[in-house]
């Protein structure tokens, strides 16, 4: 099924929007980021799929990559500036950047082996990415696990890392070989998820 997109931006200090075919959407993308009238950071999308929720396309300048269709205003065309920290702040904020850097495991793994990887917490964002286009879900973390997705997460204060499949899936053969290729043969619930009752 093919999607249309809402894309919104501002261009010469005026906000517009177009309704654009999935097929059109990555040459119109390209045309707007080349465009130097059009603040590239103002640009955002939102499939017209039932969704409420939509991506920047350059997220860096926003509080997240995700933007709310009903309080994007309050985002839009608006440089965003992290506030100062104490030192206190300062430590949490680096004990989470060390869980979010790339050398962590955290992420999906596909029932058919494939891995990808997100940082501390971003399961429910990288869920989305992952079903972007692929499925229509107002819950895509909910939905790869009903498909038989294996998740990696570590809790804040815990040193091993867990996995979790959905309550009606073991871990598949591809998603062990790919665990044992992350050095996670050992990951805490490893063995749960590997035989269930029904």
């Amino acid at each position: 099924m093919r999607r249309n997109y809402l894309i919104c931006w501002i261009e010469k200090a005026e906000k517009k929007w177009d309704m654009v075919k999935e097929t059109d959407f990555n040459d119109y993308g390209m045309k707007l980021l080349c465009n130097k009238d059009v603040d590239a950071h103002s640009i955002f999308i939102i499939p017209t799929s039932g969704f409420i929720q939509g991506i920047w396309l350059q997220p860096e300048n926003h509080k997240s990559r995700s933007v709310d269709f009903w309080n994007f205003h309050e985002d839009l065309g608006i440089k965003y500036e992290k506030p100062k920290l104490d030192k206190d702040q300062q430590k949490i904020v680096d004990e989470i950047n060390e869980k979010t850097s790339e050398n962590t495991k955290y992420g999906w793994i596909s029932p058919e082996g494939r891995y990808f990887h997100c940082g501390y917490q971003g399961h429910i964002a990288l869920a989305d990415r992952i079903c972007f286009g692929m499925t229509d879900t107002n819950n895509a973390e909910r939905y790869l696990e009903e498909k038989g997705w294996c998740k990696i997460y570590k809790p804040l204060l815990e040193e091993q890392y867990s996995v979790y499949v959905g309550e009606k899936h073991v871990i598949t053969d591809a998603q062990m070989k790919t665990l044992i290729g992350l050095g996670l043969e050992n990951a805490k619930h490893l063995s749960e998820m590997l035989c269930k009752d029904k």
